[in-house]
């Protein structure tokens, strides 16, 4: 029979590219990891692994035993939730993944109640790429992982997961706030200036391009910065504008405006992703539910 550990350890090897990275994921030496992957491949009597400099590549068997490794991983995870269930207690670990302004504004207060009502769960807190969230919640590093979708840019794949809206957070504009006189709501008043915005790759990014596209003008972008923290720093500098969403915006220091774009009606979606098996847990459930109430206490 072959070893489930071993089976879970060549599916992490095979997200993460190569050993190094793997090895790193789950606090073993790279040496040790080829070790027990040589072993599942004298189990299995094949090579699993084609190796190419420093990364490596599943063959065809790697492939097959990887699939069915995504079938125990869920079996587990089934099999974790009826015992917690059984067990009738919240306790235990709950690892987040989440975007900045989802740490400071959700994670953190509902992992402030949660310390008073659940005082044996256990949160830890990445802040992490929505991309990067999405991949540690599938191969289990994290069970809860907060992501963001902008209206009218493309949807998120996020196949076999499953999804906890918490929150509408309407996009706005981020004015120098001497610029009284250009603090007009509209996106089509600010073309012939300087724009800030996330990088074009990026939902953000992607969202100041519709909204131009829209107004019939190609924005003129001098700074791309990948976080809204440096895009208000910016902004207060009187070097440009951007659309900020207004959760990003609720530490916001002196220096900018915000003005609301009701005309426009962008919106950046707020959601909590699980795995379908996770969902069953106390402890999972528990955590979604604070999340939920942070959600509701915020007045957009």
């Amino acid at each position: 029979m072959l070893s489930v550990p071993r089976l879970l350890l060549l599916r992490e090897v095979a997200a993460r590219g190569t050993i190094a990275a793997a090895a790193e994921a789950v606090a073993y030496t790279p040496s040790a990891v080829s070790q027990q992957l040589a072993k599942l491949e004298s189990e299995v009597g094949a090579p699993l692994l084609e190796r190419h400099g420093r990364g490596v590549t599943l063959t065809e068997l790697g492939r097959i035993a990887v699939d069915h490794a995504d079938d125990v991983f869920r079996s587990l995870d089934r099999a974790e939730a009826a015992i917690d269930v059984a067990k009738g207690t919240v306790a235990g670990r709950v690892g987040i993944a989440a975007f900045a302004s989802g740490v400071t504004e959700l994670v953190a207060p509902a992992a402030r109640h949660l310390s008073k009502t659940a005082p044996q769960l256990r949160i830890e807190v990445s802040q992490m790429e929505d991309n990067d969230s999405v991949a540690e919640l599938r191969l289990g590093t994290v069970d809860i992982a907060l992501l963001q979708e902008y209206s009218h840019t493309p949807r998120r794949r996020t196949a076999g997961l499953s999804a906890h809206p918490l929150l509408d957070d309407p996009l706005m504009l981020a004015v120098p706030s001497d610029w009284d006189e250009r603090a007009v709501p509209s996106v089509a008043a600010y073309e012939d200036v300087p724009w800030i915005s996330e990088p074009s790759e990026t939902p953000a990014g992607q969202a100041l391009e519709y909204a131009a596209r829209r107004a019939k003008f190609t924005p003129d972008v001098r700074y791309r910065v990948a976080d809204f923290r440096t895009t208000r720093a910016l902004v207060a500098r009187g070097l440009g504008v951007a659309l900020i969403p207004r959760l990003a915006a609720t530490d916001m220091t002196g220096g900018v405006r915000l003005v609301p774009l009701p005309r426009q009606k962008m919106l950046r979606h707020v959601y909590a992703a699980t795995r379908h098996e996770e969902v069953l847990r106390p402890t999972v459930g528990t955590t979604l539910e604070a999340l939920k109430e942070a959600a509701d206490t915020i007045e957009i």
